[in-house]
C-alpha cells in the first residue's frame, strides 16, 4: 500500500468532491493507494507542497519560477470559477465598478496585474481602488463592513450568501479575456512523485477521475458524502452543499466527458500574460502535463 499526501488549496468544499467519493468508497484503497487528504489549515512542512498539491495557476507558475519542482497534472473544472462578490446595493457590476471601492486583497504580483487590467480595461482606474489586505473568512460578517467586494470561487461563497438570503452581484472573470480563464484550481505533483513513481500518480489521478465522474452523475449522493468531511460546521448546511455541487459540476468534464484534461491554449494564455508582464522569467519546463489522464 503506497501512502499519498494530498493538501487542498482551501477548506474542504464542492470543488473537491471527486477526491471524497473516491475516498469514501475506496477507490484509492481499492487501488492500492493510502491517500490522506489536508486542508490549507494544516501543516504539511517542507517547502509547501506535498505528493499533491491543490492551487490556483498563478500560485503554481510564481513558484515553479522561484524553483519549486512541480507540474501541474490535471484541472478540477475546465472553466475557471473565479470572480468578484458584492452586495448588490453596491452598484459593481463589472471590473470597472471596483474603482473607489474596498477589496479585499492578496499581496502578490499577478493580482494587482491581473485585477489591474481588467479594472483599467473597462472603465476604471485600478489606482483608485481602496486595497485592504485581508482573507475573508466569514464573508456574510465582512461584505458590506470591511470591505466592498471580495475575489472568490463561485461555487461556495456565492451559495453561502444565497442561502443567507442576503441579495449579491456576482461577475466572472473568465467573461473578460482568455487570460482570466486559466486553471484554478489545479492539481500539482512533485517531481519526485513524477519522475520516481510515475504509475502511482497515473492511478491516483485514474482513481480520483471516477470520483468526479460520478460527482456529475450523481450530485445527491455526492453532496450526502462531502458533508460528513466538511469540518466547518456552520457550512455544512446539506441544501447550500447540494446546490453549490449541481452548479460546479457542469464544469467537472470536458466535452469527451474526461475530467481533468488541460488545455494547452488555456494554460499558455495566462502562462505567456506572465511571462509578457514579467511576472515570472520566463516560460519553464515542465509546467504542466496530460501524461498520467487516461484518455477517453
Amino acid at each position: 500500500m503506497r501512502t499519498l499526501n494530498v493538501l487542498l488549496d482551501w477548506f474542504v468544499n464542492t470543488n473537491h468532491a471527486g477526491f471524497f467519493v473516491a475516498l469514501h468508497k475506496g477507490y484509492y484503497r481499492e487501488a492500492g493507494l493510502d491517500v490522506n487528504i489536508y486542508d490549507n489549515t494544516q501543516s504539511i512542512g517542507g517547502n509547501g507542497y506535498s505528493d499533491i498539491t491543490i492551487a490556483p495557476q498563478p500560485s503554481i507558475l510564481t513558484g515553479m519560477d522561484k524553483g519549486d519542482k512541480i507540474t501541474a497534472v490535471a484541472t478540477l473544472t475546465q472553466r475557471n470559477d473565479s470572480g468578484i462578490l458584492s452586495l448588490k446595493q453596491s452598484g459593481i457590476n463589472n471590473p470597472g465598478d471596483l474603482e473607489g471601492k474596498r477589496l479585499s486583497y492578496w499581496k502578490t504580483a499577478w493580482f494587482d496585474s491581473l485585477v489591474g487590467k481588467a479594472v483599467n480595461e473597462n472603465g476604471g482606474k485600478y489606482s483608485n481602488v481602496c486595497l485592504i489586505q485581508k482573507e475573508v473568512g466569514d464573508i456574510e460578517a465582512s461584505l458590506g463592513t470591511e470591505v466592498d467586494a471580495v475575489w472568490i470561487y463561485k461555487s461556495w461563497e456565492y451559495f453561502v450568501m444565497q442561502h443567507a438570503g442576503i441579495p449579491v452581484n456576482y461577475f466572472e472573470f473568465a467573461d473578460y479575456g482568455s487570460v482570466y480563464d486559466y486553471c484554478a484550481p489545479a492539481v500539482v505533483a512533485t517531481h519526485e512523485l513524477i519522475d520516481s513513481n510515475p504509475n502511482i500518480l497515473r492511478t491516483f489521478l485514474e482513481q480520483t477521475s471516477r470520483g468526479y465522474v460520478e460527482a456529475v452523475k450523481d450530485p445527491d449522493t455526492t453532496s450526502e458524502i462531502l458533508v460528513q468531511y466538511m469540518e466547518k460546521a456552520d457550512k455544512r448546511d446539506p441544501e447550500l452543499i447540494l446546490d453549490s455541487l449541481r452548479y460546479i459540476s457542469t464544469r467537472f468534464l470536458d466535452k469527451n466527458g474526461q475530467w481533468g484534461h488541460i488545455e494547452p491554449a488555456r494554460w499558455n494564455a495566462l502562462a505567456d500574460y506572465m511571462a509578457e508582464q514579467t511576472l515570472i522569467k520566463g516560460r519553464m519546463n515542465r509546467e504542466f502535463t496530460n501524461d498520467f489522464l487516461k484518455s477517453t
